[in-house]
């Protein structure tokens, strides 16, 4: 980089920062920042609002970082759980994709509760929320018997409801949202990612297939392409091999992660497998043509051992003991 970079721990200064001023002004911020372990030197200058036209791109650079890109953890969950029935564009868009995705969920209703019944889970900090609360806003709680949505209606009078989606029509079966599976709880985080997907975001999703059927990790990126009509990307972790499809997925998108022996990982691209270009990547991969597979020594060495020791069993002392009667025998070596 022609600006600053590190190099063996420490900072550099490069060539645009040519101005006397501007150099000896960041020679003062490197010389502080070299006993800072706990802060970035670009973060140490953004947070400085510097009004400079040399080093506006470090702003740029930095307010990416908390604008532009979007990490979902595998534990990560949507914080607007409680607006969907409060917001009708949020409720739209998970009527919306809920159906799209099949899952059984037809539509989204509230489930009234007893406000003194749910009192005593109420913190004392909620507490203070709930006093200055407004008829347009809501406070998410969580509590043992689910999640709670505190709301006031226009008279002031707290009202305390559940998300129930509702599986049928005909015979209405309503269930919270937390009586639904791992995978319907997981759309329940991905969902409102669809409305980024036009917004020039990076969006970066750990274990992007947890709890989700293929069928639904195939038609979540069916979507981003079809929605997608801008510079938005979409990176994601997963041991989902059927998504090596290059029907859906492009070639050179597709990368291995691969444990080397030091317990270090290599990242490479399919791309540099140049003589399998028509192959079936799943199939190919399956069959560990590209790496980036467990490889379960442990079982062979136990089937060698096991081997060893029922060969033994069955020929004790030179004679053929059978199977001890015809009882099966079963050896825990752990």
């Amino acid at each position: 980089m022609d600006n600053f970079f590190h190099k063996n721990n420490e900072i550099l200064l490069g060539n645009i920062l040519i101005s006397k001023e501007i150099k000896e002004m960041f020679e003062i911020y490197r010389s502080d920042m070299k006993n800072q372990n706990s802060q970035l030197f670009l973060s140490e200058i953004a947070s400085k609002g510097l009004d400079i036209k040399e080093i506006k791109f470090i702003n740029t650079i930095y307010n990416w970082f908390g604008e532009k890109r979007l990490i979902l953890y595998p534990d990560t969950q949507f914080g607007g759980k409680s607006l969907i029935n409060k917001n009708r564009d949020l409720s739209r868009i998970f009527k919306k994709y809920l159906k799209e995705f099949d899952i059984g969920i037809v539509d989204i209703e509230s489930i009234e509760e007893d406000f003194e019944k749910h009192s005593k889970n109420i913190s004392e900090e909620t507490n203070i929320e709930k006093d200055t609360l407004k008829p347009q806003d809501a406070i998410l709680l969580k509590t043992p018997n689910g999640i709670l949505t505190i709301s006031k209606n226009q008279t002031g009078e707290l009202k305390v409801q559940k998300l129930g989606l509702v599986h049928r029509k005909d015979i209405k079966e309503i269930f919270e949202l937390e009586d639904e599976s791992d995978g319907t709880k997981r759309l329940f985080d991905l969902i409102p990612l669809i409305g980024k997907f036009s917004q020039d975001d990076t969006i970066i999703i750990d274990e992007f297939d947890r709890s989700l059927h293929p069928k639904l990790t195939k038609r979540f990126f069916e979507l981003f392409y079809k929605l997608n009509d801008s510079k938005t990307q979409l990176i994601v972790t997963t041991h989902d091999s059927t998504l090596l499809n290059l029907d859906l997925i492009r070639r050179d998108e597709f990368w291995f992660v691969e444990k080397e022996g030091n317990g270090s990982s290599k990242i490479f691209s399919v791309n540099q497998f140049k003589d399998m270009y028509d192959s079936q990547l799943e199939k190919a991969y399956l069959l560990g043509r590209y790496g980036a597979l467990p490889v379960f020594k442990v079982f062979d060495e136990f089937n060698r051992i096991y081997v060893i020791l029922l060969g033994g069993l069955l020929n004790v002392g030179g004679e053929s003991a059978g199977l001890l009667d015809g009882n099966f025998c079963a050896f825990d070596f752990f």
